[in-house]
This record gives structure tokens, sequence and C-alpha cells, in this order.
């Protein structure tokens, strides 16, 4: 079974992950190392995130990767199989060419 990556979900969901926490956009920004307007853009589907900025929000928010990028609710596995998912994305990023506003 094939999963769609959709962009404006994944940005509704770093967003709705982010309000759970009770967590400022500003924060947050801070956190991942960009402003809060990339932060906003990146939640409202006006900017495509680069992987190591979804890797970096999933390590931060508590979620695996595939929550952000498929829906796939894997909130509080463990560690070993979070490694493994960001690892296998990191291996991505050598063969993405991704567009220009992506961080």
């Amino acid at each position: 079974m094939s999963q769609n990556l959709n962009l404006e979900l994944l940005g509704n969901r770093i967003r709705s992950r982010r309000k759970t926490l009770h967590i400022a956009q500003k924060k947050l920004a801070s956190m991942l190392g960009c402003s809060s307007t990339h932060l906003s853009n990146v939640e409202h589907n006006y900017t495509i995130p680069s992987l190591e900025f979804v890797m970096q929000a999933c390590s931060l928010l508590g979620v695996t990767p595939d929550y952000f990028l498929l829906g796939i609710d894997r909130i509080g596995d463990d560690e070993d199989n979070n490694s493994e998912i960001q690892d296998k994305l990191r291996n991505c990023l050598v063969s993405i060419q991704l567009p220009r506003n992506a961080i």
C-alpha cells in the first residue's frame, strides 16, 4: 500500500503537535534554528521544509518522522525505531534535490 506525502497535512501536523505541547511558534523556531516566519510558512504550507528540518522537528516535538510525513501515529515509539527511520531519511538527502526555499 502506497502512502502519498501531503505537504499541507505535514504543516498542520507540525503546528498541531507544537500547540499540543504548548510551545510558542517563536520558541520552536529558535530551537530549530530558523525564523518564526519560516516556521509559520512551513505550518501554513507556503514553504517546503527540508528533511533535516522535519527530522529536527520530530526530535524536538517527540514524534517519529512517519507521523509528520504520513500521519502514522507512533508517538512514544522506541528510540531505536525512530533512529532507524531518521537514518533512512538522511540517506534520501543524497539523492533528492530540494527547492531553494527549503532549509
